[in-house]
């Protein structure tokens, strides 16, 4: 279960941790049939998973939001009673799967290390056309380096109790552990998460005793010198900083943190709905600065900021309280038992390292989400306690089961939300919206503003105007002069006038080697600049996928061809800023939008000599 592998089949959407839960659960319903008795399910993480389906049913997200339910049914109840049924029968064994998983993924991010380069990453793009769903770049046997560093940091954790336990007094195999802790923390690139691994694992040897405290200590220093030594040292610390190397500019990750804090506190009972988080995410970013480089490498994005954003403030709540009763749980359990149990201390320091990564990764994707079930059942069901938890027996499995599948049912049929952040009646909260600077652009007055600020907002559109404002807005569709195939126009009833510019998926790019051109599709526009004026261009897009997320922009014929795009947001009209500041001469300018990847659309585009404002939504001129 502990890798993100999938098969090549249906668009690699089946992967081998769900066919290996789907017989590993087979397994265990077929125990229970057979055997009968029942398991230790913790009431705060049942509570969670109740809320956050309801949540969905609420915020209505569709086909994609019962897809996410699953999932989350799939791993969050079936993956803790498949490890509960392993930790009752064969307990001696996890230590050995820990440690078989862990050298796995060693062993191949070292020859990763050796051919493409230690830390390597691949595009979201890139590795999602993936056949197997890795290869390519320094990620083991997962599709990021991200999922490879959680698992390698939460897998040390569980296993380092029983390798300290099977050295006992004997020195020589002291100091095969001492290696081994080493050999895994040096392989862990994510400089975030190597730092909450080596504070777990200082904290779990200074609590265990008899000598893991500086042992582990020794571990970690000679991890230091290694990364020091071999010169990766520089790989680990870029991800500790927030900022961009070489400037004061936040990482796209954290700004995508702040906007996810944004979309939480619009809609905090039940967020956007599970599964549609890229969705929305793009309409929240308001007056937060949007960088030109997509930075956001797969699986960067803040586990945290995603349940807030999409399953609102009760779910993440409860998982969280559910995480932390684990936590000191297991740390209770480990020491009032004697200090004899060591999964009991992995367990502790496992689920420290999940609730302090929360912030920089996501624990749910396939390999981490499968430790952080093994932590909770090792928490909640050894030890002998039975507070906060209930039985879970064959009959109450197999309705929950069929409770979820109604739900997922429900999800399908009922009508889903358009959208999720509009103002709805009786709602005093409204849509993301921009913060105007001083002489800035302002918004549109709501129409039960006060007369007083309607007069405001006229008398500083006037101001701004009389002092050179310069704000053009084109209608792709509308205002295109020459059209060149594959770009044609189509309907859309959440564009300006109801009609776009496209390129359908699998109609063509450009020849490789060949830059972007009319004759291989575009469009051409006209503005009229009545005096010369430097302005930004803004594009509103629409993005099908990671493989057709971008298009060309080129202002003049002999003008430089510039990218758009390659950001995260999909299934979503959002504003994209092209790069750099542009300088217009009085006259007609013509603008090129031309193609470089097909399954796009095209709504509008934005000239303006604010160089603060920040289009939201549809543009009016």
């Amino acid at each position: 279960m502990g890798t993100q592998i999938r098969f090549p089949w249906l668009g690699g959407r089946i992967g081998i941790a769900d066919a290996a839960l789907a017989l590993a659960f087979g397994a265990f319903l077929l125990d229970q049939l057979r055997r009968g008795g029942a398991y230790r399910y913790p009431q705060l993480l049942g509570g969670a998973l109740l809320v956050y389906v309801l949540a969905s049913l609420l915020a209505r997200p569709g086909v994609a939001g019962a897809a996410e339910i699953v999932q989350r049914f799939e791993q969050v109840f079936c993956g803790y009673l498949v490890w509960a049924l392993l930790l009752r029968e064969r307990r001696a064994w996890v230590g050995g799967i820990l440690t078989a998983l862990l050298a796995a993924n060693v062993l191949l991010a070292a020859v990763q290390t050796w051919s493409h380069g230690y830390g390597s990453v691949l595009p979201p793009a890139d590795i999602l056309a993936l056949p197997w769903g890795i290869g390519g770049a320094y990620t083991g046997l997962f599709r990021s380096r991200v999922a490879l560093s959680l698992f390698l940091a939460a897998g040390l954790a569980l296993v380092q109790p029983f390798w300290t336990t099977w050295a006992g007094s004997s020195r020589w195999r002291q100091v095969a552990g001492i290696a081994a802790t080493t050999m895994v923390l040096a392989m862990i690139p994510h400089g975030g998460i190597l730092l909450a691994g080596a504070v777990a694992l200082l904290a779990a040897g200074l609590l265990n005793g008899a000598g893991s405290g500086w042992r582990n200590a020794i571990a970690i220093l000679c991890t230091a010198v290694a990364l020091v030594v071999s010169g990766r040292i520089d790989t680990v610390a870029a991800t500790l900083s927030p900022a961009r190397p070489g400037s004061a500019e936040l990482k796209s990750c954290h700004v995508d943190f702040l906007a996810a804090l944004r979309m939480a506190a619009l809609r905090p009972w039940t967020g956007v709905g599970a599964g549609t988080y890229q969705k929305y995410i793009g309409q929240c970013y308001g007056e937060l600065p949007k960088t030109n480089v997509n930075d956001i490498e797969t699986d960067t994005q803040s586990g945290l900021g995603i349940l807030l954003g999409s399953a609102g403030y009760p779910a993440t709540a409860l998982l969280l309280l559910a995480m932390l009763a684990g936590m000191l749980r297991a740390a209770e359990a480990f020491v009032a038992g004697g200090r004899t149990e060591p999964l009991l201390l992995g367990a502790a320091a496992a689920l420290a390292i999940f609730l302090a990564t929360l912030v920089v990764t996501d624990p749910f994707v396939r390999g981490p989400a499968w430790f952080l079930m093994l932590a909770l059942a090792a928490a909640f069901g050894v030890g002998g306690s039975t507070t906060g938890t209930f039985a879970i027996g064959w009959r109450r499995t197999v309705l929950a089961g069929a409770l979820m599948a109604g739900a997922a049912a429900l999800l399908v049929a009922l009508p889903k939300t358009a959208n999720a952040l509009e103002r709805r009646p009786g709602d005093a909260r409204p849509r993301p919206i921009h913060v105007a600077a001083a002489g800035s652009r302002p918004e549109a007055t709501p129409a039960a503003a006060a007369p007083a600020a309607v007069a405001a907002a006229a008398a500083a559109t006037t101001a701004t105007t009389a002092s050179g404002d310069f704000f053009h807005v084109l209608n792709a569709a509308a205002d295109a002069k020459l059209l060149t195939p594959p770009v044609e126009k189509g309907p859309d009833s959440q564009s300006a006038k109801g009609t776009i510019l496209r390129i359908p998926d699998k109609k063509g790019v450009p020849p490789e080697g060949q830059e972007a051109d009319m004759k291989y599709g575009g469009a051409t526009y006209e503005v009229q600049v009545a005096a010369p004026v430097t302005c930004k261009i803004w594009v509103r897009a629409w993005w099908e996928g990671s493989c057709g997320n971008t298009v060309c922009v080129r202002l003049g014929e002999q003008g430089k061809i510039l990218t758009v795009g390659n950001d995260g947001t999909y299934d979503a009209w959002h504003w994209l800023e092209v790069p750099g500041k542009f300088d217009l001469e009085t006259g007609t300018v013509t603008l090129y939008l031309l193609n470089r990847e097909d399954g796009i659309r095209i709504d509008q585009i934005l000239l303006t000599n604010d160089m603060e404002y920040f289009p939201q939504g549809v543009e009016e001129q």
